[in-house]
């Protein structure tokens, strides 16, 4: 079965983002799709994106920066880069504005 799911990311510039991702109703990993779409969403570049996929891991600077062949000074300057885009300041801000916000079902009042 084929469900689409619509988003609506507030982005730092105040301007709505629609996005749209279509996965397979029995996939066990919806929010690991999703990941992708929604970091694009903010802007990121092809490295920052890499780079956030890392953090999403739990991976460190260190462990950042071997990944990708860069130094840590390097990682540590995209993790500041995407820190600004997504506006937050802290890896964990990082995944609770990506995650939570935009993929765990709202809890009602």
């Amino acid at each position: 079965m084929l469900i689409t799911s619509h988003l609506t990311l507030n982005l730092p510039s105040g301007f709505p983002l629609l996005a749209a991702n279509e996965y397979l109703a029995d996939d066990v990993n919806k929010s690991a799709d999703l990941a992708p779409l929604l970091v694009a969403a903010y802007g990121l570049s092809d490295r920052e994106q890499a780079v956030a996929a890392l953090v999403f891991q739990g991976r460190s600077t260190r462990q950042i920066a071997r990944a990708l062949q860069i130094s840590p000074y390097t990682a540590q300057e995209h993790l500041t880069a995407i820190f600004d885009k997504v506006g937050v300041r802290s890896r964990g801000e990082l995944v609770g504005q990506v995650f939570f916000r935009h993929c765990l079902p709202a809890i009602p009042d």
